[in-house]
């Protein structure tokens, strides 16, 4: 399981099937509008996942480019664009989260973990959580245990169950 979500992995067909079930925004509504018609221009465009047309829809030039060649709207692919976009967040600096206490940020730091893309694959199994643990000289606690930052007046509920890895996964889950 790597950083972002693969988008070569999920089909147009399966994409319909996700915007069919998500509750969206209202200015994102539009995605629903004329699902099926929209989505098989798209296909007719010889674009069968969501990672080629990311590439085909991947800044507003491109986006104007192929509202001339397909016919679709532009808003509407405006839209798609950020939607997909999305789903590949910019990686956050570690210290930035209100829920890992500073120490804690900057023995991730002297390692080189600086942003959560650098931490990510470090915190995936209880194994490698423990061999960071080792490495930074953090407690084992302080990565996979209840333990809220009180003096930042971050709460329980805030940091969830786990300072270092819950925080960081709940940031992603919530976009």
């Amino acid at each position: 399981m790597g950083y972002y979500i693969d988008l070569k992995r999920i089909s147009i067909d399966q994409y319909k099937e996700i915007l069919e079930s998500a509750d969206l925004i209202p200015s994102w509504m539009i995605l629903k509008e004329n699902i099926d018609k929209n989505l098989d221009i798209i296909k007719t465009h010889n674009i069968q996942n969501l990672d080629e047309l990311h590439k085909k829809i991947k800044n507003k030039s491109k986006v104007q480019e192929f509202a001339l060649q397909s016919g679709l709207p532009e808003n509407y692919l405006s839209v798609l664009r950020r939607v997909i976009n999305g789903y590949q967040p910019k990686p956050n600096k570690i210290k930035d989260f209100p829920c890992i206490a500073e120490d804690i940020a900057k023995k991730l730091e002297v390692l080189g973990f600086k942003k959560t893309i650098q931490l990510y694959e470090e915190i995936l199994t209880t194994e490698k959580r423990n061999e960071l643990s080792r490495k930074t000289g953090i407690y084992g606690d302080e990565i996979v245990t209840d333990r809220p930052d009180w003096k930042s007046g971050v709460s329980w509920c805030e940091c969830m169950r786990h300072p270092v890895v819950f925080c960081f996964f709940s940031f992603y889950r919530q976009k």
